[in-house]
């Protein structure tokens, strides 16, 4: 299969030669019987044309068989002088192929005569027919061809719209200028004098440059949109007749009997279009018989007789169809809705049982997971992504040292692991998963928040040792209360044995002292075990009266004063404000600051002591400070607790300063200390009270009394 690329009208001078090279590819001109070629078959006109206007076909000897040509076509010439204006004589195909031999052709019977009779009789009026061709060879022969026919119809005037010297502009000018009574007929357009191609949308452009020309067509051109009608050729597929007739030539030429050449022809057809008909008034009686109607205003079930019983069944069919679909779907939407209900009462029994669980499989990771207890602790999972459990867990890039999961995949037995995460405690416990074949396919982590069991038994064993620590301090309470008991009885005992003896009045002097000294340290620690006992019970009870701040500290510093000075230490006392009362518990404040007072003597060998109180912001504080052997860092916080002593040989039950510390709660304020070893010890209580309820002014009892009195926060017994 060979192509001559042949383009356009302009160069058909070069097409002998181009043909000549593709014969020569085979054999030496003239082909002959001895050649490699068997056949030549040519189709189209320009390949036609080419090899006929060979210098040596005359004297061919092997069969030709054509296709696609025109009965009437011309030879090319040696030279053209300007194939633009070129005006060739036309060749008859049937007296051509007559005087052959081995030469036969399946050719186009184009029939101008009968379009102009057409025309004619559709359009008396008719004075001027224009005639469309294109710069190809095909649009020269059919103009050629209206230029010989025309000359027998005098009263009609041609006029050409030739491609070769026009482009698609300058052929819609003149369309649009073509005067009345003209009729337009086509005949081919493919290629403009630019050599550029166009397809059958260009001629749209041409249609609407005078829509209301009259057009026909001899080659199929324009009909369907533009053309009304015509006498034209029944185009169809050449391909099996082409076969036929090359297998006849080859078996004749195959005996030696040559044969002479015969040429076969399409029959041509009128075909109209019944819009356009209808568009320019045409007279359909006066059709030729036998035409064909095209576009034709019949019903659709003339037109399609099988299409309705095809439309019917089809709807059956689609009916059945669509109701086993809608059942499937309605099934299938029923399952989904009781899958989707079931898998929500799933994740709201699992969400909701207090435990999160998660798959895994033998790489570690997470095939399944419900994170409901460790929301707020733990990041979520993205949707879509894989986590391992120690990404996602335990926020590791790698597996840990001594994954539970590890050991037992190897003994094929349970483990369970306590992890600490934000100041919780979860539990975690590994089951292995098998296969049928007891082989290991993955694990299920449970993983439940055990926070309040935890700190339950922290709970539970701060309990056990503070019930071990208060028997271990009662233990020593017994041990020191008859110790602490024993000794001012004896005292007692002794000294009053000791005192009927005597008759020395100093004597006797000295061992009434001694005896009132173990009396109050008797009377002090009952009072202590008393109090001690109250608080146990919950009736430790307080009244409030109005109390003279200064002269409470003038109180206790006469009493306090005789034990100081006895020691060779300094008693100081620090009042502020010249006159002030409160309203509190007189007992109970005095309490306090005798316990303070009896620590600090008990505790100072030397340098002074300071009772006093200051204003604070929210009301006073009360304070004893010594310059004593104060107090190590080890055991100033457990100092108010009770049965604590910081030196098991001083006398005391270690219960005052805890009772004081209750004192202090009841009336609403705190207790503290502030100490150094060996330097000293300042012991404080705060009172609240409203601040601008003070007043420092000397004034009378009365008004003292109205506008001077701070009351503290209520405190119910």
């Amino acid at each position: 299969v060979e192509n001559m690329n042949c383009k356009s009208f302009s160069e058909i001078t070069l097409w002998k030669e181009r043909f000549n090279l593709i014969i020569q590819k085979f054999c030496q001109e003239p082909p002959s019987s001895d050649s490699e070629l068997a056949a030549i078959i040519l189709l189209g006109q320009e390949a036609w044309i080419s090899c006929v206007s060979q210098s040596w076909f005359s004297d061919l000897n092997i069969p030709i068989l054509a296709s696609r040509i025109s009965q009437n076509f011309f030879l090319i010439p040696d030279s053209i002088r300007d194939t633009a204006t070129w005006l060739p004589e036309l060749v008859d195909a049937e007296t051509f192929f007559a005087q052959q031999t081995g030469v036969s052709g399946i050719a186009y019977d184009y029939d101008v005569r009968s379009n102009i009779n057409l025309i004619l009789r559709q359009h008396p009026e008719t004075q001027r027919i224009a005639f469309l061709s294109d710069n190809t060879y095909g649009g020269v022969c059919l103009q050629a061809q209206i230029r010989r026919e025309i000359e027998s119809y005098p009263d009609v005037d041609l006029i050409l719209l030739d491609g070769r010297i026009n482009d698609i502009y300058t052929i819609q000018n003149q369309i649009a200028a073509l005067p009345d009574n003209t009729v337009l007929l086509l005949g081919s357009w493919r290629i403009d004098q630019n050599e550029n191609y166009y397809m059958t949308s260009a001629l749209y452009g041409m249609m609407l440059s005078n829509r209301s020309l009259p057009t026909y067509t001899m080659t199929t051109l324009g009909f369907g949109f533009w053309a009304i009608g015509g006498f034209m050729p029944d185009y169809r597929s050449q391909g099996k007749e082409l076969a036929y007739q090359i297998e006849h030539l080859l078996s004749v030429n195959e005996h030696n009997c040559p044969e002479n050449g015969f040429i076969t022809y399409i029959p041509n057809y009128f075909r109209f279009d019944m819009v356009k008909l209808r568009e320019f008034n045409c007279d359909i009686t006066t059709l030729p018989q036998h035409a064909i109607l095209e576009n034709n205003d019949v019903s659709w079930m003339d037109r399609y007789p099988y299409l309705l019983p095809f439309i019917l069944l089809s709807l059956f069919f689609l009916v059945i169809g669509f109701s086993i679909v809608s059942y499937y779907l309605l099934k299938s939407r029923r399952l989904n809705e009781a899958l989707i209900r079931t898998e929500h009462q799933k994740e709201l029994i699992i969400n909701n049982c207090g435990v999160t669980l998660l798959y895994l499989d033998r790489n570690r990771k997470i095939q399944w997971e419900s994170m409901a207890v460790l929301k707020g602790f733990l990041p979520l999972p993205q949707k879509g992504k894989s986590y391992h459990c120690y990404e996602l867990i335990l926020n590791r890039t790698e597996p840990c040292a001594n994954c539970p999961v590890n050991l037992m995949e190897e003994d094929m037995q349970p483990r369970e692991h306590l992890y600490k995460c934000k100041d919780r405690y979860f539990s975690i416990q590994y089951n292995p998963v098998c296969h049928d074949d007891n082989t290991y396919a993955g694990t299920v982590l449970r993983i439940e928040d055990v926070t309040k069991k935890e700190l339950a038994k922290v709970e539970l064993e701060n309990a056990k040792e503070a019930a071990e620590e208060a028997d271990r301090l009662k233990s020593i309470f017994l041990a020191n209360m008859s110790h602490e008991i024993r000794t001012p009885l004896n005292a007692i005992v002794g000294f009053s044995e000791i005192i009927a003896e005597t008759d020395d009045f100093a004597e006797k002097a000295e061992y009434m002292h001694i005896i009132r000294n173990n009396n109050q340290l008797l009377l002090q620690l009952i009072n202590d075990i008393l109090d001690l006992s109250k608080i146990e019970a919950g009736t430790f009870d307080f009244r409030n009266e109005a109390v003279n701040v200064n002269q409470m500290i003038e109180e206790l510093y006469n009493i306090f004063l005789p034990k100081v000075l006895s020691k060779g230490i300094e008693l100081k006392k620090d009042c502020p404000f010249p006159d002030l009362l409160i309203d509190a518990d007189r007992t109970r404040l005095s309490q306090v600051l005798s316990n303070f007072m009896t620590n600090a003597i008990k505790f100072t060998i030397k340098g002074s002591i300071k009772i006093g109180y200051e204003k604070i912001d929210n009301g006073l504080r009360f304070y004893v400070e010594d310059t004593g052997c104060g107090i190590s860092n080890q055991k100033i916080d457990s100092i108010f607790d009770r049965f604590v002593k910081l030196n098991s040989f001083a006398q005391g039950t270690g219960l005052g300063l805890s009772i004081c510390k209750m004192i202090a709660s009841r009336f609403g304020g705190e207790i503290g200390v502030q100490s150094e070893k060996d330097t000293g010890s300042l012991f404080w209580l705060d009172l609240p009270c409203t601040p601008n309820e003070l007043n420092s002014s000397i004034k009378t009892q009365e008004e003292t009394i109205q506008d001077s009195i701070i009351i503290p926060r209520t405190v119910e017994a």
